[in-house]
């Protein structure tokens, strides 16, 4: 899926237009899409010792904690409301953070390669 290539994206190519990528991010209310992206492609930096591109993706994750939206938002706009319940129960920690309904995790995108 397109949304787990993504934090493979960031980790390949941490040296973004990165005011930009927040600017756009922010004026569409998409803040917390792009932080949970972003904080699950530094964990799999560091999975992969790549601690140059950890180090750039960290500091963008926090530029943009301070503006999480409290609302909870999902890459998939269909779920249905067990499907949100279940996931809101089984997602990862970071999802809880960014109040994202996702189980994506860096641990599984690793393993996955």
């Amino acid at each position: 899926m397109l949304r787990e290539a993504l934090p493979w994206l960031l980790v390949r190519y941490p040296d973004l237009d990165w005011p930009w990528l927040l600017r756009q991010a922010k004026g569409d209310d998409l803040q917390n899409r792009l932080g949970f992206l972003l904080d699950v492609a530094r964990q799999l930096a560091e999975l992969r010792g790549e601690a140059s591109a950890s180090q750039k993706l960290a500091a963008q994750e926090n530029a943009l904690d301070g503006s999480r939206l409290q609302r909870e938002d999902a890459f998939r706009a269909s779920m249905t409301e067990a499907e949100r319940r279940w996931v809101r129960e089984h997602r990862p920690p970071l999802a809880a953070h960014w109040n994202m309904l996702s189980t994506m995790d860096a641990r599984e995108l690793a393993d996955a390669n």
